[in-house]
């Protein structure tokens, strides 16, 4: 019965291998089909057409342009990528068709009447048809390389030419869909892969990934004492993995294995016979060989391995094609082993073997294969006699045998370690081959029932080593998991970029020339806001500045520098708060310079905001645009009037140091005035006075958390009027 059933499990193993690898094989040869001649000349004469095309409809570029670019807009940050994509494009795509075909039946139609015929044929040359998309290629050979369809563009080249479609193209999905798109990225890394949709994230989001398991069926053996004995239909093992990887390279494994393993102690033993109990009655008094001289051994152990693994990966990284077929890995990891050893040592009368005959036969290795099919032939295999054990590990079953009532245990337990080396076969995106082998190291010299040597002959002593376990196996793996990538180890972590790369130069390629219509430095093709008016600053996008974020584009803003958050009119000006003193002060000084101030004074009573400073900079600060702003009104008020522009800062660092900070700060004052306000720069009369006139005085020279408010206050610039007898 067991042998049926294994049997049938390698039947069907087989059949998914094969179904597997013939698919492949179809594809393969897909790939490797060339173009017919007649494809090729169709191939040439669409490519005249697109060129008569293009040179016939240049004067409505800009127009096709503008429709291309308003569709091909971002969407808004942080949703989900629509699903319908594909269906708008089946949709545009039929649509196109039919219009197509309405005007072929229209030309057809006046064609056909003699009247109009010279007439209708005249229109059709004279009037340029808008620049329509790239014509679709001749249906060609396609080559699925994994999850992404390269379609052949122009075969006739050399080399050949491809492109790379995306999924709302396919109509299906492949790796990435496209390589940006969240459906392939858990709620977590949601965030990181719309940054990198927006180009404001260098990495892409790490894709969801397939979940691996497989059944592995191979053959175990025991690297110990006696030497193994590969039987036929009974010695196997069989178990079943479960992967999941954390990485490109690296993943985790659980495997657990069961099987059987057999050997025969062909070579003989005598010495080692006196001290094993197992063979001198100890177990069971029916198996006492101490006085039957040379003997021979033999095994049949049972066990059930459970492993946790790490799996490392040595070849998914290429760099000259998007996935490896064949990956080789290494296997490190440990769990515990459940195992059951006995020997086959009483006839089927229950009797002691005779193995005098067996003995007589000479020990070399000529007669190796003599010995051992004599021993098979003895032995009834029915492995009914307990092994020798160590009662110091862990033991499971307590038994009772034999007439002193021995304690014996049916099965014990190591903790084990275990190390491997593998190939993975790749048949599909689902389907792969594993050929593995695996070495289980334990602390225990009795997998076999024997740990005797058999010298010196007066004292044989133990065997130097442990015993451990080996299974080489083949498994057929499949990956589970909807909406996700193959598991991380078969894809190239450089894909990615590369492919990005490549579909950036696809589009380069077909650009059919650098201009620049609104004549704003960025080319059309990169240009977001293709209709910039004349004059107006754009970023690297080709997308009007709009320094202070109001809304307004910093060529029709009156205020560029509007405070952050302050309400603005139409024309960017922020609204003015209700400030009476102000209001007054105001009043003031349009009042002295209308009834003719003294002229050595400085205004009395005269007040502009200041700005400040943080420590140790000269930047201007946006909550300071508001109050730099209203000194620019001012001057505009009253053009004939002049300010001082003084430079301040605290009491820390030396003289030298701070002389030459205040004059930045003052000079950054005076620059933004001038940049953003269009003052004169003969109004605006620079002085940088370092720490030498500090409003706040007795502060520490030194950081002190208590008086930063008041060092705050002597960072600072301050504007004053420059009296008339001074300018």
């Amino acid at each position: 019965m067991k042998k049926l059933l294994l049997f049938s499990l390698v039947f069907v193993l087989s059949s998914f291998i094969f179904k597997a690898y013939c698919q492949e094989e179809l594809q393969e040869e897909d790939t490797q089909t060339t173009l017919t001649k007649a494809q090729q000349k169709k191939l040439a004469k669409e490519a005249s057409k697109q060129n008569k095309s293009k040179s016939s409809s240049k004067s409505n570029s800009k127009n096709s342009k503008t429709t291309t670019k308003a569709a091909d807009q971002p969407q808004d940050e942080y949703a989900p990528d629509a699903t319908d994509n594909s269906t708008n494009t089946k949709a545009n795509s039929k649509d196109n068709k039919t219009a197509k075909t309405s005007k072929a039946s229209t030309v057809k139609t006046s064609s056909t009447k003699k009247d109009n015929s010279k007439v209708a044929k005249k229109k059709i040359e004279v009037v340029p048809e808008p620049e329509a998309e790239p014509a679709p290629p001749v249906p060609a050979p396609k080559t699925d390389n994994g999850d992404r369809t390269y379609t052949v563009q122009n075969k006739s080249t050399n080399p050949p030419t491809y492109e790379v479609l995306d999924s709302s193209a396919q109509g299906q999905l492949n790796l990435y869909r496209p390589l940006n798109d969240t459906n392939w990225v858990s709620s977590k890394n949601l965030r990181q892969a719309h940054d990198y949709k927006a180009g404001t994230e260098p990495y892409p989001a790490k894709p969801r990934n397939m979940w691996e398991f497989c059944i592995n069926v191979g053959v175990p053996y025991i690297s110990g004492d006696i030497q193994p004995w590969f039987r036929f239909g009974k010695t196997n093992a069989i178990g079943f993995t479960v992967r999941k990887a954390l990485g490109y390279v690296a993943s985790l494994r659980f495997q657990y294995n069961q099987g059987t393993a057999y050997g025969i102690q062909w070579k003989g033993m005598q010495y080692g016979v006196l001290k094993n109990p197992a063979l001198t009655g100890f177990y069971d008094p029916n198996v006492d060989y101490t006085n039957a001289g040379k003997i021979f051994g033999n095994y049949k152990m049972t066990y059930h391995a459970m492993y946790g693994q790490l799996v490392i990966n040595l070849n998914n990284i290429k760099f000259h094609r998007e996935r490896p077929k064949v990956i080789f890995y290494a296997v490190v990891g440990g769990g515990p082993l459940i195992y059951r050893t006995m020997m086959d040592q009483l006839n089927a009368q229950g009797k002691m073997y005779d193995y005098s005959k067996i003995a007589l036969i000479d020990n070399d290795h000529s007669n190796d294969k003599a010995r051992r099919d004599a021993l098979k032939s003895l032995w009834d295999g029915t492995y009914e006699s307990y092994a020798e054990q160590d009662n110091s590990y862990i033991h499971l079953g307590q038994k009772h045998i034999g007439k002193n009532a021995r304690n014996y245990y049916d099965w014990r337990l190591d903790y084990t370690a275990c190390l491997g080396m593998g190939m993975s076969i790749r048949l599909n995106r689902r389907w792969t081959l594993n050929f593995e082998t695996l070495e289980t190291l334990t602390g225990d010299d009795l997998l076999d029932g024997q740990r005797w040597q058999e010298s010196p002959i007066n004292d044989p002593s133990l065997s130097g080593n442990n015993d451990n376990l080996n299974f080489s196996s083949v498994s057929l793996n499949y990956n589970i998991g909807s909406r996700s990538a193959e598991p991380l180890w078969w894809l190239n972590p450089m894909d990615n970029q590369l492919v990005v790369l490549n579909e950036a130069k696809n589009k380069l390629a077909r650009i059919p020339e650098f201009t620049d219509s609104d004549n704003d430095g960025v080319i059309d093709f990169l240009d977001r806001e293709p209709n910039t008016p004349e004059g107006c600053p754009v970023d690297t996008h080709g997308v009007m500045l709009d320094s202070d974020k109001d809304g307004i584009p910093d060529c029709r803003d009156k205020e560029p520098f509007s405070p952050p958050g302050a309400k603005v009119d139409a024309e960017g000006v922020a609204e003015k708060k209700n400030n009476p003193e102000m209001d007054s002060l105001m009043a003031h000084i349009k009042d002295l310079i209308a009834n003719g101030a003294n002229k050595n004074s400085t205004f009395p009573g005269w007040y502009l905001p200041m700005i400040h400073f943080d420590l140790d900079k000269d930047y201007i600060k946006p909550d300071f645009y508001g109050d730099l702003f209203h000194i620019a009104q001012v001057m505009k008020l009253y053009p004939q009037m002049k300010l001082y522009v003084d430079g301040h800062t605290d009491i820390r660092h030396s003289n030298k140091y701070n002389e030459e900070l205040s004059h930045r700060r003052a000079e950054n004052a005076r620059n933004f005035l001038l940049k953003n306000y269009g003052i004169d720069p003969a109004r605006l009369i620079v002085r940088y006075l370092g720490k030498t006139t500090n409003l706040v005085k007795d502060l520490p020279d030194h950081y002190d958390s208590r008086f930063e408010r008041e060092q705050y206050i002597n960072r600072r610039v301050e504007f004053t009027v420059v009296p008339e007898s001074m300018q």
